[in-house]
């Protein structure tokens, strides 16, 4: 059994089985958390046929919902570390790029909130890269990306540094 596996198992099984059903239900929990909470309720003589469980997955969920539930697995630590990489990454440039040209119409106070929210980004991204490097497909990836967030560290110092020097620079003129 997994570290991973091990923690959820950890926290499904403070919670009774009434709680833990519904979180089936709701298709809150991941894939793999599903079947712990599966092997928990089991355990404990409840037993869930595949008929009564309907994954709420399965119905279409707004985009929002969606997204929502990968960054919150992601910060959790609960999804897997080319989840965390790519797609946490992917949102934070789209989060970004609309930005962009207010960055370059305005240098100062443009570019200022660019580089601020570029830090915010840079550093969730950071977190949920550390806190999924657990899930990666072998101890060598996981520990490259914990590496690779000890750099990725160091920028979001770089851009919010960036970012007072052009509020200064600005407030000088």
């Amino acid at each position: 059994m997994s570290s991973y596996e091990e923690t959820v198992r950890f926290n499904l099984e403070q919670i009774e089985d009434g709680e833990l059903i519904a979180k089936i239900h709701s298709g809150e929990l991941t894939e793999q958390a599903c079947a712990v909470a599966r092997k928990i309720l089991l355990s404990r003589g409840v037993e869930i046929t595949p008929a009564t469980v309907t994954r709420q997955e399965s119905k279409l969920v707004p985009l929002h919902d969606r997204v929502l539930k990968v960054l919150t697995g992601c910060y959790r630590g609960e999804e897997n570390l080319s989840v965390a990489f790519w797609t946490v990454g992917g949102y934070m440039l789209v989060l970004l790029l609309p930005m962009l040209p207010f960055a370059l119409l305005l240098p100062n106070w443009g570019g200022a909130m660019f580089l601020m929210l570029g830090s915010v980004a840079s550093i969730f991204h950071t977190v949920c890269v550390w806190r999924c490097a657990k899930n990666a497909e072998s101890y060598a990836v996981g520990q490259i990306a914990k590496l690779y967030t000890a750099f990725q560290s160091v920028v979001p110092l770089i851009l919010i540094f960036s970012a007072l020097w052009a509020i200064i620079e600005f407030a000088i003129r």
